[in-house]
Formats: structure tokens, sequence, C-alpha cells
């Protein structure tokens, strides 16, 4: 089972960011390093799950396509870290 979540919700309460706080680049390392097999199992699947809401979104609903942009650019980069291609 992976602990996704319980990793982010842990990086957050330390950088102190908040529930909404912006995850940084240079924070992906950090991020990844704690992320096992089946984190990254998720993220694989997450990162699918995203390709199918863009399609989604509204053409006006730029704050939604930037998080989405967010989201994709951590997972590849946590993907990347571990050598795994997405």
């Amino acid at each position: 089972m992976s602990n996704w979540v319980s990793i982010i919700e842990a990086f957050r309460r330390e950088k102190k960011l908040g529930s909404w706080g912006v995850i940084g680049e240079s924070h992906y390392d950090q991020i990844a390093a704690r992320c096992g097999p089946d984190e990254l199992r998720e993220l694989k699947q997450r990162l699918l799950d995203l390709d199918a809401a863009e399609t989604e979104i509204p053409e006006w609903d730029g704050d939604a396509s930037d998080d989405i942009w967010r989201a994709r650019q951590m997972f590849t980069a946590i993907l990347r870290y571990h050598g795994v291609d997405n």
C-alpha cells in the first residue's frame, strides 16, 4: 500500500507549507528519497489520471491547468529520480 499522501502531508508539515502551499522543484529530490515502489506505482497511475482529468478542464480554468502541470512536473521528477520512465 502506498504512503504517498502521508509522505506529502509530513513534508508539508516539516516545511510549514500548509495544505495548499506550492512545493517547489528544489524539494522534489527530498520527497523522491522517501518514496518506494508502492509510491512510484501510485504516481504512474496518478499521471494517467491527470491526463484524463486534463481533457475535462474548460479552457477558461487556468488555475486547474496550472495545478495539473505542477503535479505532473513533480510526479515526473520523482519517477526520474528513481530511474523510472512514466
